[in-house]
């Protein structure tokens, strides 16, 4: 028996255990059936003298792999939440477009072919949360056919918390879960909107707020939040936008370990943040809410490559490649030969 306990919050973890740490396989066009869905479609079709073809087709929704979506939907239940599964809609639906104005998270990440799958929704520290995994097909291999093969996906957990009051946008991308190249949020940000906090804080987060309003921004974390992320921060990046905070992971959400992760770091910010809106009077400087500026176009890229503790975007990665490093390694030969040696 699992339980996760904080500031006399109970999480029961029990149902998480048997989808241990890896994010489940799927199919691009896999219905994500619970066994009570199957129970219920079998129940809806079958009838009295089926012929062959029905029966099989009964058959083969049988045999629905449900495990993943009923231990999600269980885990749900255990603790007072509701299961959405697959959320029709996308992001507008999820009341995450602001007339156009979009997080970073959203930005780097979406595409035409996003699904929001695995939807859970419920009430923590009295605050409206959402969680659910943003699933990207992003390239299929091919079968030498003609024909679909193999999908890959990109997918990205997100735990988004309805606030109380509009704030403006501000990001922590961690530094702890970042790979030589891989895909990050910081690369679509203006570097000048970084800000170096004090301490030790800047060694695993980059902070980035709009210019011009630093003050407002360094209030709304809270020190112990920050120290919790810095515990956590090979799992979630943050960003506040508006009234949403968003919990963003590559890691499976759906794991006792990052789950205990981000219930703990909710259940501190979420206090902290119902006294800060008692005496929040955020006024925005451009309405609605103070964004953070993109990079220029020629910097942006949703990939990264890491150098040390740097990030540069991919763009000018391959640019310095193309115009510099290989026309330098073209020409070191042609000059040796041009040049006579003395000996």
């Amino acid at each position: 028996m699992v339980y996760f306990v904080c500031y006399n919050y109970i999480m029961n973890m029990n149902a998480l255990i048997p989808l241990g740490r890896k994010w489940p396989k799927e199919k691009i066009n896999e219905k994500m059936f619970s066994s009570e869905d199957i129970a219920e479609l079998v129940k809806s079709v079958q009838k009295p003298n089926m012929d062959r073809k029905l029966q099989k087709s009964i058959d083969a929704i049988k045999m629905i792999d449900t495990s993943t979506v009923d231990q999600i939907r269980a885990f749900a239940i255990d603790n007072g939440l509701a299961y959405l599964g697959v959320i029709g809609g996308g992001y507008e639906k999820l009341g995450l477009l602001d007339n156009g104005h979009l997080p970073i998270w959203i930005k780097s990440f979406a595409s035409f072919a996003t699904t929001q799958v695995y939807g859970i929704s419920g009430n923590i520290e009295n605050y409206e949360v959402l969680m659910f995994v943003d699933k990207v097909a992003t390239s299929t291999t091919s079968t030498g056919d003609n024909t679909l093969g193999k999908p890959h996906f990109t997918k990205t957990g997100v735990i988004s918390v309805k606030l109380n009051k509009t704030f403006p946008q501000i990001v922590l991308d961690s530094n702890g879960n970042d790979k030589f190249f891989m895909k990050t949020r910081s690369s679509q940000i203006d570097k000048s909107q970084r800000i170096d906090l004090e301490g030790n804080f800047s060694k695993y987060f980059d902070f980035y707020a709009p210019q011009g309003i630093n003050a407002n921004t360094l209030t709304i974390l809270a020190p112990n939040f920050m120290q919790m992320l810095i515990d956590a921060s090979a799992t979630f990046d943050v960003e506040i936008f508006g009234d949403r905070l968003y919990l963003i992971t590559q890691d499976p959400l759906y794991t006792t370990a990052v789950m205990s992760e981000a219930v703990q770091a909710l259940k501190v910010q979420l206090a902290y943040m119902r006294r800060l809106e008692t005496t929040w009077n955020y006024s925005p400087l451009h309405e609605p809410l103070d964004e953070l500026k993109q990079a220029d176009v020629i910097f942006r890229s949703p990939y990264s490559v890491k150098f040390g503790a740097r990030r540069i975007g991919l763009l000018p990665v391959l640019m310095v490649l193309l115009f510099v490093i290989i026309p330098t390694l073209m020409i070191i030969p042609i000059l040796m030969v041009a040049i006579p040696i003395n000996h």
